[in-house]
């Protein structure tokens, strides 16, 4: 057996450190910290020492076996008989979307607020607005509006234009040409452009944030982008921050632009 340089045993060592590791983190809760942001600090740190405890067996049990939405969702394709269905079309290869509509469509009754929006517009693709109406999706009084965003925004002087995770699944170019192509509809002194998304901070950032960093790299070859990265992108194609909108230690944030005043 092993022994160390000042005489203990090793094992010894080991079986008390671990010890001591189970006694201080036995009574920890969520209502143990002062604040949120001592409560992530907390969590982030103890997602650092999962991942150096656990083998790959015991991560695919927590995140598969051990999670009552993943059982459920397999049981409901079998309830729905998915598979079955998805074999007599031959196993081609098909959307998320596509699929559901094997087994039929949302009803409306689940949405919520069914009666209002009558000043919003929903854009998209035509494929997605098409689906949207075929399924009715939708109240009426939503406006359903085909649209890329590469092509110049056919709202025009709306108080706010709302995009959702779109920009980080862009490189810069893509990015820019985006924003231009709703700027030109903005109404300055009146328009808002609202951005929903991820705002890295400058140094030592979340690992969430960073992780979705990378994933944004290798599936799309967009970024998450940092304060300075934002404002950089924003001011190059001529709209002004006027404050970024975010509830620490969140990561997600509404960046409100506007076309500065001339």
């Amino acid at each position: 057996m092993a022994s160390r340089e000042d005489g203990t045993n090793g094992m010894n060592v080991g079986s008390n450190y671990g010890q001591d590791y189970l006694r201080a983190v036995g009574g920890i809760t969520a209502s143990s910290f002062q604040t949120e942001e001592d409560r992530m600090k907390a969590l982030l740190a103890t997602y650092e020492v999962l991942s150096k405890l656990e083998t790959p067996w015991d991560t695919y049990v927590r995140i598969h076996l051990n999670q009552p939405a993943v059982t459920a969702g397999i049981k409901i394709i079998k309830d729905l008989k998915l598979m079955m269905k998805w074999k007599e079309q031959g196993f081609v290869p098909m959307t998320s979307a596509q699929l559901a509509g094997l087994v039929g469509s949302c009803d409306p009754q689940l949405l919520p607020y069914p009666n209002e929006g009558s000043r919003l517009y929903l854009e998209d693709l035509q494929s997605v607005i098409s689906d949207a109406k075929d399924k009715a999706l939708l109240p009426n009084t939503v406006k359903q509006v085909e649209y890329s965003f590469f092509e110049p925004q056919p709202v025009k002087h709306a108080r706010a234009y709302y995009m959702h995770h779109i920009i980080h699944d862009w490189p810069d170019h893509s990015a820019l040409k985006i924003l231009e192509m709703q700027k030109g509809a903005m109404k300055p002194g009146y328009s808002k452009l609202l951005i929903h998304d991820q705002v890295l901070d400058d140094e030592k950032s979340q690992m969430n944030t960073t992780a979705f960093d990378i994933a944004m790299m290798v599936y799309l070859s967009g970024k998450e982008r940092t304060e300075k990265q934002w404002m950089a992108l924003l001011d190059s194609a001529g709209l002004r921050v006027i404050k970024f909108w975010k509830k620490p230690p969140d990561y997600f944030s509404v960046i409100e632009v506007e076309i500065p005043a001339s």
